[in-house]
């Protein structure tokens, strides 16, 4: 697989209060985000798999399976056949002394 940051591998969360300009932001896991009672998250394996949990008519997590490639050591392409998962560009923007960030690009 091509070489991306490695922070990528983990599971993200969509953290749906800091969605601003068009921009969809995902904050790892363990970011304390404020209670809610769902959120949307997609983890991205190192073999350029990536899986997006989505809500289900059940009100269960749905994993949807997908792939991604790389586009430069900061972004990523995933594509989904399922069209409830987002097939778009993500960036990976590191904040020094904070949680990393991962959006979605308009």
């Amino acid at each position: 697989m091509p070489e991306v940051n490695p922070i990528f591998f983990q599971r993200w969360r969509h953290s749906r209060e800091e969605d601003a300009s068009g921009l969809v932001v995902y904050r790892p896991d363990d970011f304390p985000f404020p209670p809610t009672r769902f959120r949307e998250a997609v983890e991205f394996g190192s073999d350029g798999s990536v899986t997006f949990f989505g809500l289900g008519a059940d009100d269960r997590r749905v994993p949807i399976p997908g792939h991604w490639a790389k586009i430069d050591d900061l972004v990523v392409s995933t594509e989904f056949a399922d069209p409830r998962a987002p097939s778009a560009e993500w960036r990976l923007t590191e904040e020094a002394g904070f949680f990393p960030r991962l959006d979605i690009l308009p």
